[in-house]
């Protein structure tokens, strides 16, 4: 594995995909979850992503399934590129029998039986290049993050972090056009 550095260029592609762990402001209520992310990085310091994620929680035992989408800023410490980032989160619960029932109503939130949410997320997070190949940059991830609802439907917050590897394609380089 070779570290290199963090270079970005006007016009990447970015994706990521990670797994990790959460508590809510439910007591007790642990969870774990898969997620994945796509965005445009405008520059080094500034692009929009959306985010899926998928994931089963203790109390209650339901299956969390969310999505959104928002802006992300990043500085560059050496190698590293930390950052941080915000979004607006639509969620949704559902027992998790009732889940394994209907997967796709459970995803796409058609049944009467899911609750079915708003909220922000706020997080941060770093990012450290790997190896380039290409005008394709792979890296590793750490993030964690609070997302945030108004409604009583279910937990008010949840606390998440997670793991990941992803890549910046910059589609500047002829390589990739």
């Amino acid at each position: 594995m070779i570290l290199v550095p963090g270079v970005a260029s006007a016009g990447e592609l970015h994706g990521i995909a990670a797994g990790g762990a959460a508590t809510s402001s439910w007591e007790g209520d642990g969870a774990v979850l898969s997620m994945g992310k796509v965005g445009y990085r405008l520059d080094d310091k500034v692009g929009f992503y959306a985010f899926g994620s998928a994931g089963y929680a203790g109390v209650q035992r339901r299956v969390l399934t969310s999505g959104g989408a928002g802006l992300q800023l990043w500085t560059r410490y050496g190698k590293l590129m930390p950052y941080v980032r915000g979004a607006l989160v639509r969620q949704h619960e559902r027992s998790l029998g009732k889940a394994m029932d209907d997967p796709l109503g459970t995803l796409i939130g058609t049944e009467d039986d899911i609750r079915q949410r708003s909220g922000v997320l706020f997080g941060a997070g770093i990012d450290l290049p790997l190896w380039r190949v290409k005008g394709a940059t792979f890296f590793a991830s750490a993030d964690a993050s609070v997302t945030s609802f108004r409604d009583d439907l279910g937990p008010q917050s949840y606390w998440i972090g997670t793991v990941g590897l992803g890549v910046n394609l910059d589609i500047t380089k002829s390589e990739l056009r």
